[in-house]
């Protein structure tokens, strides 16, 4: 008996996509591609038609999925209806599950991390109230729980008692072969750039930029040598510019030695990648750290914290310091530009053979698989 699999793309409406919307964009492109007739998709209770699903992932755009639902183009059926249909259906859930899931036969749901739980100070009251309140409920009922790395499969067991035979590890990918097929010609290889270092990340609390923002207070050669880009989406509980405040660093702000983009693109971040000295990464915890992965993709050498999934994400590729020390950090980061410099071609390719192994079909595939495995305890 084949099951049908119903796949969860709330995360989809996001406006900007990272994260847990980058999971589902991966599985979502990888069913229309693989399994178009055993998929169906949906948000809440109700179906989402192929069509429209189609045009989403073409897009990249959450904006066009909230407009094809607020026109009542994109629903086209009930959930509960079309499960009727199917006599193997199969829910999987990228994120929260924003239905009851006893409808279907079998239950899987991906977990990110448990920060929330394990680090409360770094997310907002609301946020902490929401997912506080679902994640037990929905653990409870789940055939398969997807963790993206060992930290937080090793999380669930301890803190939480979820059977390690009931959990299956998916590392996410960090690979956007099919944006940049067409667009690399635009990326100058060698273009005259000045030197500067990425920091990747959602500006909040967890990001621990103020580690890096200190090490440049109190060491102004370094903005002297490099420019900083900052990179990610405003968050909750800080903002760019307080900090940059209250780090006494207007003057660097001022001369652009320091700059935060906001949210880029994905052909506007692979260019940042491409071009950087290296990217840094101080979050303070993590499931896995896509930010370590995609920064290799592109060949860039990666200095991040050694804390939580993240060294799952930059095995033996990345160079690593404890995310409370800036001093740490600033011996770090001139080790590792010193090491660049005298061997940075090889620093380079090794990091581009490591992130091969980390692809969003991969993932996807593992999911399948656990998918299937699932299925066929019910037959």
């Amino acid at each position: 008996m084949r099951a049908t699999l119903f796949l969860e793309i709330g995360p989809l409406q996001e406006q900007q996509y990272s994260g847990v919307a980058m999971v589902t964009l991966a599985l979502t492109r990888h069913r229309l591609l693989y399994h178009p007739e055993d998929t169906r998709f949906f948000i809440g209770q109700h179906l989402i038609g192929r069509t429209s699903v189609e045009a989403v992932v073409g897009a990249g755009s959450g904006s066009l999925l909230q407009a094809l639902i607020v026109q009542g183009i994109a629903a086209t059926d009930m959930v509960a209806n079309e499960v009727r249909r199917c006599p193997l259906p199969v829910a999987l859930f990228p994120s929260v599950k924003s239905v009851d899931d006893r409808i279907f036969k079998r239950s899987l749901q991906v977990v990110h991390d448990l920060s929330i739980l394990l680090n409360p100070e770094l997310h907002d009251a609301e946020t902490i109230a929401f997912h506080g309140g679902t994640i037990l409920r929905d653990l409870s009922s789940n055939d398969r729980t997807i963790c993206v790395s060992s930290s937080t499969a090793d999380h669930l067991a301890i803190y939480l008692g979820v059977p390690r035979e009931r959990i299956v590890i998916a590392h996410p990918g960090g690979d956007h072969s099919s944006l940049f097929e067409t667009g690399t010609g635009v990326l100058a290889p060698d273009a005259a750039l000045p030197p500067y270092i990425l920091v990747p990340g959602t500006i909040e609390p967890r990001k621990n930029i103020d580690l890096i923002l200190h090490a440049l207070a109190e060491h102004p050669r370094l903005t002297d040598a490099y420019r900083w880009v900052f990179f990610g989406a405003p968050g909750w509980l800080i903002a760019f510019e307080n900090r940059i405040v209250y780090h006494h660093l207007e003057t660097p702000y001022a001369a652009s030695r320091i700059e935060w983009l906001n949210y880029v693109g994905d052909h506007c971040k692979a260019f940042l990648y491409r071009h950087a000295e290296l990217t840094v990464y101080p979050s303070l915890f993590e499931g896995f750290g896509i930010p370590v992965i995609e920064a290799m993709h592109h060949g860039c050498p990666v200095v991040c914290s050694f804390s939580s999934g993240i060294p799952e994400a930059g095995g033996d590729a990345a160079f690593y310091f404890d995310p409370t020390s800036p001093a740490e950090f600033v011996d770090t980061l001139q080790s590792a530009l010193r090491r660049c410099r005298l061997s940075g071609t090889a620093i380079r390719n090794r990091c581009l053979r490591h992130a091969a192994d980390f692809t969003w079909e991969r993932f996807a595939r593992t999911v399948d698989e656990a998918i299937l495995k699932c299925a066929a305890e019910t037959v």
